[in-house]
């Protein structure tokens, strides 16, 4: 995919991305206030009527984006047949989220137990891998260090590629807010970390080697990138619209699908180091907590940490766009790495 394809894909993104936010956030605030009203307000002002549930917003962004580039893109049949279902895999994900965005918007509950979320994002993954494995994507040979060459996972490929697609939807989900409550989050910082990423590692993997599956992988990765860049026009501070839980679903799924049809793991972990560094200090803050009884950071989370300690929610989206920049240098020398390495 050349510059000029990716170009065309992220100005459609942007554009109707920009006029799906705009006639979705009245449509979404009803569901929270009850009224609808066509009229958003004041964009640099907040009253309490901002509803969750961006990402189906931003999932019709990326469909949308998937559409331009096959236009663009001439891809093969299974091509065709595996991007398919990855988009009914982070369909499912966003549906499986707003579900949730809704009963907590109405206050009708907190959604679905945990134990059964996490069956049903492992259930669909696990479908995932296994059917993008019959279009002929399967990345079960993971690269070493100091040209040791292919680790081959056999039969245990399956689960673990659906376990770390898991690990990443609840990276996000930790990256964006503690329990779906918008109080705990920084506006925007999902979605600018979703967009930053998704952009850079299309790069990166169009300017690696031509292997089955790669290009689809830089596809979803351009699109869900370009969706969250256009979703940031209504959700930088002070946001218009949440991302919610559909979002954060959608986006860990779409790189979820773009580590497996890669192959290149390391590289997408690499390039989500920014979610990956909230999950885990979010981990040790409930680890330390359980054993010790005291508090390692000043909130639930690292971005929770810097807002508590009267950091601005521009500044938190900086300081994580730093990490998604370290991460893509890194994944571009692992990128380099792999494209010249001699088994």
């Amino acid at each position: 995919m050349d510059a000029k394809a990716r170009s065309l894909i992220m100005l459609c993104c942007l554009g109707l991305g920009f006029m799906l936010s705009r006639l979705g956030i009245p449509a979404l605030r009803r569901i929270k206030t009850g009224k609808f009203d066509i009229y958003i307000g004041d964009r640099f002002k907040t009253d309490g009527s901002e509803p969750s549930g961006g990402g189906a917003v931003l999932f019709g962004t990326f469909v949308i984006g998937l559409c331009a580039a096959w236009l663009t893109v001439t891809p093969e049949r299974n091509e065709l047949l595996a991007g398919a279902c990855c988009g009914v895999y982070c369909g499912a994900l966003t549906a499986l989220g707003l579900y949730e965005d809704i009963i907590r918007e109405k206050k009708l509950g907190l959604g679905m137990k945990g134990g059964y979320t996490l069956l049903a994002r492992l259930l669909l993954s696990g479908v995932t891998v296994w059917l993008l494995g019959l279009f002929g994507i399967r990345s079960d040979k993971l690269l070493l260090p100091f040209r040791w060459g292919y680790l081959d996972l056999g039969a245990a490929y399956l689960p673990i590629a659906a376990a770390l697609m898991t690990g990443i939807i609840y990276a996000f989900e930790a990256h964006d807010t503690q329990k779906g409550v918008p109080e705990t989050g920084v506006d925007g910082l999902c979605a600018s970390s979703g967009a930053l990423a998704g952009i850079a590692l299309s790069a990166v993997l169009s300017a690696g080697a031509e292997v089955s599956g790669r290009r689809l992988a830089a596809v979803i990765s351009l699109c869900i990138g370009a969706s969250c860049a256009a979703f940031l026009i209504w959700g930088l501070p002070p946001a218009k619209i949440y991302i919610g839980r559909s979002g954060t679903g959608l986006i860990g799924g779409a790189f979820g699908c773009c580590m497996v049809c890669s192959g290149l793991w390391a590289a997408v972990l690499l390039m989500t180091a920014a979610p990956l560094t909230d999950a885990a200090t979010a981990a040790l803050q409930r680890a330390v907590f359980w054993r010790k009884k005291k508090l390692l950071l000043k909130g639930a989370s690292l971005h929770e940490h810097f807002t508590n300690t009267r950091m601005s929610g521009y500044t938190a989206i900086a300081v994580f766009a730093l990490m998604t920049a370290a991460g893509t240098a890194l994944a571009g020398v692992y990128v380099w790495y792999e494209s010249r390495i001699i088994i």
